[in-house]
């Protein structure tokens, strides 16, 4: 699995095989896909140190806080394992 942000239309942390898997899945979860080719332009691959910390500073819906480093590691390792695609972080606005 790979790790992919996306910031329009709707901030996302995607976990995914590749990069169509992602935007198929962006699409189901997140927002409509207009330009395909230019959503794929935009999406940016993240590192896995990147993902964690990037998802420890999202805001958790259970409790409000910040989901905290360490809970951000477990969910990271937790999707990279797993074989289907995974959404870690969305756009509060649509929480």
């Amino acid at each position: 699995m790979r790790i992919f942000e996306i910031n329009d239309p709707y901030f996302a942390i995607v976990a995914a095989e590749n990069e169509e898997k992602c935007m198929e899945f962006y699409q189901e979860e997140v927002a409509d896909v207009e330009d395909k080719e230019d959503f794929k332009a935009r999406m940016k691959e993240l590192e896995m140190t990147v993902a964690i910390t990037k998802v420890a500073n999202t805001v958790s819906e259970k409790t409000n806080e910040p989901v905290g480093i360490h809970e951000a590691g477990n969910q990271v390792f937790k999707y990279l394992n797993d074989n289907e695609p995974t959404l870690l972080a969305v756009d509060g606005a649509l929480v």
